[in-house]
């Protein structure tokens, strides 16, 4: 039980560290370079990849982004899942992709 503590404490700290920029881009690409591989290699069928795609672009990114965005104090952790609105990540794009923060009236 308690190295499953340890673990849960660890993956804390690292989404946590979602300020870090270098941790946000490895969390967003590291996931398509594993898709990528795997495709290439045949250890995963055509349907399962599409599918792999689909929750990396809906769920997955919507989640890391808003995390991140959350964590920068731009939006409240309640309204992480409204990245999944279209258009969203462009407003924010400065704040997501880059190291400034953007003054927003």
């Amino acid at each position: 039980m308690r190295k499953n503590t340890l673990n849960t404490f660890t993956l804390t700290i690292k989404i946590k560290k979602m300020k870090n920029l270098f941790i946000y881009y490895l969390t967003i690409l590291l996931p398509l370079g594993i898709l990528n591989w795997l495709s290439k290699t045949d250890l995963m069928n055509p349907t399962l990849f599409v599918l792999l795609l689909f929750f990396y672009a809906l769920i997955f990114r919507t989640y890391v982004d808003g995390k991140r965005l959350a964590d920068k104090n731009i939006i409240q952790k309640q309204d992480i899942w409204k990245m999944i609105i279209p258009g969203k990540r462009f407003k924010y794009f400065s704040e997501l992709y880059l190291k400034k923060k953007l003054k927003r009236k």
